[in-house]
């Protein structure tokens, strides 16, 4: 019998013996509580142990949790990778024009320099000084000259001073009003440049210096492009290469895009005609790197869809609550059969070797991250792709991030 029992039923009863009958009963209540004492036990281990398995199981998941979302990074990190090794040979060559540019033009200031000094010791010595005062006059006016006229106008100029030139008798007018042309003169300077030379037969050292002179304008001001366009496309390169995948960043999209046609210009300028209706919207804090993909796969799609020759035109947009981009293109449109896959995984419609199959399926899969939404539509002869993403997406990521 339970021991706490025995006593507290000897106490009850005033006496050392107790009754068979009650020690029979009491016996059977002290069995039940023995058995309640085990069951409880054994209930308190199968407790712990579950527990013990339900901790285990939910450290497992997290850690493969934690797994599917690094796979997941390095997964769209890898497809940027490489759809930027598709279009390295392009960036390079983006590169290589304006590096070659910039040499040839340093190249060209540089004997063009020397002649122009050579040419200015000459004139000092056998010009008298009221020549030498018409040079410098028309010297000064070169360099102030507008230089940036183009072919066209440049052609117009250079017929009408031809003309010009001719009625007053002067050698070689079509290649020397061409040449005046290309440097900025107009009909409206030719009279001066006759006059000055009509006094001095020795006009032609004049004239090739002023020529020089405005090659040397030019060539840097070629320069000046160049290195621009070689910032530009280092700039937009770091912007697509950063690795920050889970940084939330302030961005600007319209930036953005316009960096992503810069990462794409080989490929657009040979027939391809950008048009950008941009609204003015707020900067947002989400992944740019992340959409900065999107908007690569969206617009190198479109591209290829018109086989490298059409029209693409890119909205941006303020829908409240939503920011609105827009990406569409002239091409022959998506067929109806193959529509409903296009976001498929390893779905692609490219040759062995040409694609992945991972690009809109990524694209999709991130504007989801950002709590927005992918539409498509398509008809022969026109493709529209509508990314809509929330203009408070700051606040969800933020919290999600944290």
């Amino acid at each position: 019998m339970n021991t706490l029992l025995l006593r507290q039923l000897r106490k009850f009863t005033g006496s050392e013996n107790v009754p068979s009958d009650l020690t029979l009963l009491f016996n059977a209540i002290s069995d039940a509580y023995d058995q309640n004492d085990e069951d409880r036990s054994l209930s308190d281990r199968t407790l712990e142990i579950s527990s013990k398995e339900l901790l285990d199981s939910n450290n497992e998941l997290k850690k493969a949790l934690e797994k599917v979302q690094e796979t997941q990074i390095r997964l769209i990190h890898s497809e940027k990778m490489a759809g930027l090794g598709q279009l390295i040979a392009g960036v390079a060559h983006e590169i290589n024009t304006p590096a070659s540019a910039i040499f040839h033009s340093i190249d060209g200031i540089q004997s063009n320099f020397l002649k122009i000094l050579e040419n200015i010791i000459l004139i000092v010595k056998n010009f008298n000084h009221t020549s030498i005062e018409e040079f410098l006059s028309l010297y000064n006016k070169v360099i102030h000259f507008n230089k940036k006229l183009d072919t066209q106008k440049c052609r117009e100029a250079a017929r009408m001073m031809e003309n010009v030139l001719v009625e007053n008798n002067i050698d070689n007018a079509r290649n020397v009003s061409s040449n005046l042309a290309i440097i900025g003169f107009t009909k409206n300077e030719i009279p001066d440049f006759i006059n000055f030379i009509k006094g001095n037969h020795e006009w032609q050292i004049c004239y090739q210096t002023l020529h020089k002179l405005g090659m040397v304008e030019i060539h840097v001001d070629d320069i000046r492009i160049a290195i621009d366009r070689i910032i530009n496309i280092v700039k937009a390169l770091k912007v697509y290469c950063r690795v920050e995948q889970n940084e939330i960043l302030l961005t600007d999209l319209q930036e953005d895009i316009n960096n992503t046609l810069t990462i794409l210009h080989n490929k657009i300028k040979r027939g391809v005609t950008i048009k950008k209706e941009f609204q003015e919207i707020p900067k947002i804090k989400c992944y740019p790197d992340q959409l900065n993909q999107v908007w690569t796969n969206l617009i190198n799609n479109a591209i290829e869809a018109m086989k490298g020759t059409g029209v693409i035109i890119i909205r941006i947009k303020l829908d409240k609550p939503s920011i609105i981009v827009e990406i569409e293109d002239n091409g022959p449109g998506i067929p109806k059969e193959i529509l409903p896959r296009i976001f498929e995984p390893y779905f692609t419609t490219k040759p062995k070797g040409e694609g992945t199959g991972l690009g809109l399926s990524i694209s999709m899969e991130i504007i989801e991250k950002h709590q927005g939404k992918i539409e498509i539509q398509t008809e022969v002869g026109k493709t529209l792709f509508r990314v809509f993403l929330p203009i408070d997406i700051k606040t969800n990521l933020e919290k999600k991030h944290a």
